[in-house]
């Protein structure tokens, strides 16, 4: 079966990546929302036929556009755009911030970029989280001195 045989949805493949190619374009690193995902690193929306040269595994990292549903392989943007979103995420990882993303139930927290050493805690939780993480670091930091 060829991609263009192939549907996702009601679409085809093609016009399933003509839409993430047009969102590609739209990406502000400013403003976009990034995650990442175990995934087959030739084909990191998994909509290619299944043979063994697509089953490489790797972290693929995807972004979207602020206020968009659709989310956009890093392969698919700009140079420009990857380049400022990564020097971003360097910042971040320099400077831990807990993320939420929008729509969620749960929050996810991970240890240094290490996604098996986490815990998901109902996004209800999260302020109450937060200031017991705050309290604790202050704690943390007192004893310390």
């Amino acid at each position: 079966m060829t991609n263009e045989q192939k549907m996702v949805g009601n679409m085809t493949v093609e016009q399933w990546l003509a839409i993430r190619k047009a969102a590609a374009l739209q990406v502000d690193p400013e403003t976009a929302e990034v995650m990442w995902q175990w995934a087959s690193t030739l084909d990191p929306y998994g909509v290619c036929p299944e043979s063994d040269e697509y089953k490489q595994i790797g972290r693929e990292y995807f972004a979207r556009p602020a206020g968009s549903d659709v989310w956009v392989s890093f392969d698919d943007l700009p140079e420009a755009t990857v380049a400022a979103l990564q020097k971003k995420m360097e910042q971040r990882r320099a400077f831990p911030q807990p993320t939420v993303y929008r729509r969620s139930k749960t929050l996810l927290i991970t240890g240094k970029d290490d996604f098996f050493d986490s815990v998901c805690v109902p996004i209800e939780q999260e302020p109450k989280l937060i200031d017991s993480l705050r309290a604790a670091l202050r704690e943390h930091e007192a004893d310390a001195s």
